[in-house]
């Protein structure tokens, strides 16, 4: 009877046929490709959770400093008060009523308009004889003083 044969597996060199190094080739450049787009969306996604990140540590920064100052600051609306007795403007907040600056009038603010020295005005036909009197002679004093002072 003849001699059985035996087989093993043994770790041995094998020469690629031209199929597989095609098929090796075509999985390296998809392979390439996948890595490239995975480590785009990383970055992608690094950004954006950095930007998450940057946002919540400035609403942070900005609570611990009104935390810590205890004020902002806001626009206010204010009345203008023109004293032309003292030469001064102040601006008076309309939420408390506090003078919140003072300012010296320039040459210019203190130049006072006619209008602005009048009553407040009223239809031509309301106004009395004597209203209509005392505008033109407060007009004349003004027009005078104005011609005084060039």
């Amino acid at each position: 009877m003849a001699d059985k044969v035996e087989y093993e597996k043994r770790w041995c060199k094998y020469d690629l046929t031209e199929e597989e190094l095609r098929d090796a080739a075509e999985t390296l450049a998809i392979k390439t490709q996948e890595i490239e787009e995975i480590e785009s969306e990383k970055k992608a996604v690094a950004t954006r959770y950095k930007e998450r990140i940057e946002s919540v540590q400035g609403e942070i920064r900005k609570a611990a400093s009104l935390y810590k100052d205890r004020y902002e600051m806001r626009d206010i609306e204010c009345v203008v008060e023109r004293d032309y007795e003292t030469g001064e403007i102040r601006y008076r907040r309309t939420d408390n009523h506090q003078v919140t600056a003072r300012d010296k009038m320039t040459m210019g603010e203190r130049q006072r308009k006619i209008d602005d020295m009048l009553p407040p005005k009223k239809q031509e036909d309301e106004k009395t004889d004597e209203e209509i009197r005392r505008e033109q002679e407060i007009k004349q004093m003004m027009t005078s003083e104005k011609s005084s002072l060039n």
